[in-house]
């Protein structure tokens, strides 16, 4: 379960830095950088079940939220 997790986690990492527009506010990319870190290290913590991750979670959750009431 860990394996497919880590891939999905990686997957949405490369997405979402794909997308990334160039002329982003810089507000707005620091955030979506955040988001894309948060979801590497998963990706790693997952691959490497290193259950010494932090708060890498709730960094990506937060960061979340803040993108999205940003966003609308």
């Amino acid at each position: 379960a860990a394996d497919p997790a880590a891939a999905h986690f990686q997957q949405a990492s490369d997405q979402l830095a794909a997308q990334i527009a160039p002329g982003t506010s810089p507000i707005l990319g620091h955030f979506a950088n955040i988001m894309v870190s948060a979801l590497k290290t998963m990706s790693v913590a997952y691959q490497t079940r290193d259950t010494d991750n932090g708060d890498d979670y709730n960094v990506y959750h937060s960061t979340d939220q803040t993108l999205s009431a940003m966003c609308h």
